[in-house]
C-alpha cells in the first residue's frame, strides 16, 4: 500500500458548520467528507480535464447561490 499523505485544509466558519451539520445527520468523520469531496473532484477532473477550469467556473457560481440559499432557510439542528 502506498504511503498516504496529510492535508490540511482551513474552513470558513459557514463551511465548517455546514460540514459539521452534514457529519452529524449522516455520522460521518469530517475527514471521510473531505476525502469524497477530493475523490470526487478528482474523478471529474479525469473524466474531463479540458472541462475542468469550466468546472471550477461553475462552482464558484453554485458556492454564491448556495450561500444565499442557506442565508434563507432555516435548518433545525437536533
Amino acid at each position: 500500500m502506498a504511503a498516504k499523505k496529510r492535508v490540511t485544509v482551513n474552513l470558513s466558519d459557514d463551511e465548517h458548520s455546514i460540514m459539521s451539520e452534514i457529519s452529524d445527520k449522516f455520522h460521518l468523520s469530517l475527514a471521510w467528507l473531505g476525502r469524497r469531496a477530493i475523490a470526487d473532484l478528482i474523478e471529474k477532473y479525469n473524466a474531463g480535464p479540458e472541462q475542468f477550469p469550466n468546472l471550477l467556473l461553475s462552482h464558484k457560481h453554485t458556492k454564491t447561490s448556495h450561500d444565499a440559499d442557506r442565508r434563507t432557510t432555516t435548518t433545525k439542528r437536533h
